[in-house]
């Protein structure tokens, strides 16, 4: 089950992801934003790891709303941003899923070692190509103006990016830690 977000958690982590940070900082500011407990995690890469993704599938969701309610609005758009809001919703639709898919590997008790690498693997893939969806979906944004709304909309988009990006890689570290196990 995802971490219920506050908005003061969403501004710190939002200053994380835009922050140069070691894992042990990460750690101790996820704690402090109430993701998660430390005195349960004790450094653990694979709850520092889910933490992240349930944050960057928080802002992909967000990114979708907005996307989908300027799609949805009265407001006068050209056809090409019409066709741009369309594209970019299924993007970050897709990449709602992946998000969820790899917050759904992350949380699920592996049965052995091989097992645990295989679920890490897929979650690395898929928040790998969901950063893909919601950075393909921010350059089509870019390029068009839509009624004076693009910096808002778009800065949803890249806001949701920056935490996946931090979330790949956290979630990258957790497969390198597998890896190097016994």
């Amino acid at each position: 089950m995802a971490p219920r977000i506050s908005a003061s958690a969403i501004t710190l982590l939002i200053i994380l992801a835009s922050s140069p940070a070691t894992e042990e900082a990460r750690l101790h500011s996820y704690e402090t934003a109430g993701f998660i407990s430390t005195s349960k995690v004790q450094s653990n890469t694979k709850q520092l790891a889910k933490a992240a993704v349930s944050v960057s599938l928080a802002h992909a969701k967000s990114a979708l709303a907005a996307v989908s309610s300027l799609a949805e609005s009265a407001i006068a758009l050209k056809q090409g941003e019409t066709v741009v809001l369309s594209d970019c919703g299924t993007m970050l639709g897709d990449s709602v899923q992946k998000l969820q898919k790899s917050e759904n590997e992350l949380g699920g008790r592996a049965t052995d070692r091989e097992d645990a690498n295989e679920r890490v693997q897929n979650a690395l893939t898929w928040v790998s190509t969901a950063l893909t969806d919601e950075n393909m979906c921010a350059d089509e944004l870019g390029r068009v103006d839509l009624a004076g709304k693009r910096d808002t909309v778009r800065g949803r988009v890249v806001k949701a990016a920056k935490h996946t990006s931090n979330a790949l890689a956290l979630v990258s570290n957790l497969a390198s830690s597998i890896g190097k196990s016994p």
